[in-house]
């Protein structure tokens, strides 16, 4: 996941201006934070789309996201009181909670371990948000040194999560065309070789996240999970025997591979794992 990666490895940029070198980034982190934003939220938005893990939330962070620059802008060229970085850093708060729900979401979903350790984002928020809440300095192109401490912990904490947020999201491997709207159409089940259809498998699939609706692979036509062919076509949706998904008995033959052992059902759009029996 390009996008995300990117938008990380920009992140990690703009929280370098928080430490002693921000008299030489702070300006070119004026650019680099609102793309960073941008990257963050599309690159979330395509893994909820490619498969179905997260949530809504990249919207929730391009908005914060936003709202953050335009005060921080405001106030740095002081059309706005000091003040208002103590709103920034609210709106910063909030959008770094929803990350980090989505750095859960995607480490349990789809294997990306690494974004475990971008998790401890929220020490360095919380680190950051003393020095904005309750010693924020008369200028804000330079902090008391009294404070330092906090803000470069803060800073050196979301270095470390953005890296390790720019690793994980470099190993997630989809495509918009693994959206359910979008999977390539593919033979219906019934035309699936007899040796495919019989063969015992050697390999269980485990649910990580179950869909709640059947798409038919030949015409796109939506059936009930339950539903052993289409209404739209009568192509089957389900095998009796072989490997298939354990959520709508679909062959695994539909299925898309996201990384590793991570798979998306091609007819429901559950997140599958695979195991050995």
């Amino acid at each position: 996941m390009k996008k995300l990666a990117i938008g990380y490895i920009l992140s990690t940029f703009n929280c370098l201006s928080l430490t002693p070198l921000a008299i030489y980034l702070l300006f070119p982190a004026m650019v680099t934070y609102p793309v960073s934003i941008v990257l963050r939220a599309l690159g979330w938005r395509d893994v909820r789309r490619g498969t179905g893990v997260g949530s809504a939330l990249y919207a929730v962070i391009f908005s914060l996201g936003v709202v953050t620059f335009l005060l921080i802008l405001l106030t740095f060229t002081e059309a706005l009181p000091r003040e208002a970085l103590q709103i920034a850093a609210l709106s910063w708060t909030l959008y770094s909670v929803a990350e980090l729900y989505l750095y859960n979401s995607a480490a349990r979903n789809l294997g990306a371990r690494t974004f475990h350790l971008a998790s401890v984002n929220i020490i360095g928020v919380v680190s950051i948000d003393y020095v904005a809440f309750t010693v924020l300095p008369g200028s804000v192109q330079s902090f008391p040194e009294d404070v330092g401490g906090f803000l470069y912990l803060g800073a050196g904490v979301l270095i470390v999560s953005a890296l390790a947020a720019a690793v994980a999201s470099s190993k997630i491997n989809i495509t918009r065309s693994r959206t359910l709207q979008n999977i390539p159409k593919l033979p219906p089940a019934g035309n699936i070789s007899s040796t495919q259809r019989q063969a015992q498998p050697l390999l269980k699939l485990e649910p990580l996240r179950e869909g709640v609706q059947k798409t038919c692979p030949k015409c796109r036509t939506i059936n009930p999970l339950k539903a052993r062919t289409c209404s739209g076509c009568g192509a089957a949706l389900a095998v009796e025997i072989g490997l298939k998904c354990p959520v709508c008995d679909a062959p695994f033959a539909y299925a898309k591979k996201l990384r590793m052992d991570r798979y998306i059902c091609g007819v429901c759009g559950s997140t599958l794992v695979v195991k050995p029996v």
